[in-house]
């Protein structure tokens, strides 16, 4: 019997499965807290709007009613502003769907074979898409971490997703810069103070483009750092959620 033993305890040695990284263990360590504790975004929009009323009552001293009739003026005056992010949201994820790009989308996810090479490709597609929109970066994250996900199967999901929506960090140094554009157009809200600004100056500065150059060749990276090695620390995605569900039509 105590060969036997031997045998089984050289199998297991030879079979275990590799430790994490620190920066993984960090991160899985950090998503369990979120996972346990973090509410949901509008209980964040709760506690914030409870904060600005009370700070406008003690700081400004407004009544409740003055804070009610802001809140009001203040919420319905952001309607056209909301028309537009959905309106550019819509355009966005057209223009994903059309043929060629998600032809495109499709045959580089189906370059990934392994879960290192499926973060590093979302990410770095996700940093691309964000350079040509905030928008259309957001929309090919979604697009892309399913698309990759079907086609890698044993790749942690949230990792995955999360690697695809970290490039939207560059997006503010992209085409779709809202400051740059801002401040470079005649007439703008701040152009008594410091003038009209062109894009030569911000988006076309060696400044941004190094900061660009610098984001885009290191995050894919640090994401790849943050997957589990252990594939017991994964989150594995039921596949069955990643297909899309085909609508019957009624006659």
């Amino acid at each position: 019997m105590e060969p036997a033993k031997k045998e089984i305890t050289i199998q297991k040695g030879t079979y275990a499965e590799p430790k994490n990284n620190i920066v993984s263990r960090l991160a899985l360590f950090f998503s369990k807290i979120a996972e346990k504790w973090l509410p949901d975004a509008f209980v964040f929009a709760v506690i914030l709007t409870l904060v600005t009323f009370l700070g406008g009552m003690l700081i400004v001293d407004n009544s409740p009613y003055e804070m009610l009739i802001h809140w009001g003026d203040g919420f319905w005056s952001l309607l056209e502003f909301t028309a537009q992010i959905i309106t550019t949201f819509i355009m966005s994820y057209a223009l994903a769907l059309t043929p060629p790009v998600s032809r495109t989308l499709e045959k580089i996810a189906k370059k990934c074979s392994t879960p290192n090479m499926a973060i590093l490709v979302v990410t770095f597609t996700a940093l691309a898409a964000s350079l040509i929109s905030w928008a259309f970066g957001l929309v090919v994250a979604g697009i892309m971490a399913k698309l990759v996900g079907r086609q890698v199967r044993d790749v942690d999901y949230r990792v995955l997703v999360a690697a695809g929506y970290s490039g939207f960090v560059i997006w503010e140094g992209g085409l779709s810069s809202t400051p740059s554009l801002f401040v470079a157009t005649s007439g703008h809200n701040f152009e008594e103070l410091v003038g009209v600004i062109p894009t030569t100056e911000t988006l076309l500065s060696a400044l941004n483009i190094t900061l660009v150059l610098f984001i885009f060749l290191t995050l894919p990276f640090v994401m790849k750092l943050i997957h589990p090695k252990n594939k017991n620390d994964r989150f594995i995605i039921d596949q069955e959620l990643l297909e899309d569900k085909k609508v019957e039509e009624k006659a």
